[in-house]
């Protein structure tokens, strides 16, 4: 893993890609809602939006929003 390729969700760009290094969740439910969703460790992750408010990404071929609230603990692996 590349530490200078890492970075939180919440400062993607639109087209980036990459996978989830890490999830640091407040909550048991936060942590078990991305589980469910399909935002796990090495989850591929493609951001379609970033505003103000939510962050848009596809995980895994699903569609998904966060708010950048959690999206600044879910830590991307950017792809070459």
């Amino acid at each position: 893993m590349d530490m200078n390729r890492v970075i939180k969700l919440s400062d993607l760009k639109p087209h980036q890609h990459g996978r989830v290094i890490t999830i640091q969740t407040k909550t048991h439910d936060e942590m078990s809602r991305l589980m469910v969703a399909g935002v796990l460790p090495n989850a591929c992750i493609n951001l379609i939006q970033n505003d103000r408010r939510n962050v848009l990404f596809f995980a895994n071929n699903d569609e998904l929003t966060v708010d950048r609230e959690i999206a600044s603990r879910i830590y991307v692996e950017l792809d070459k």
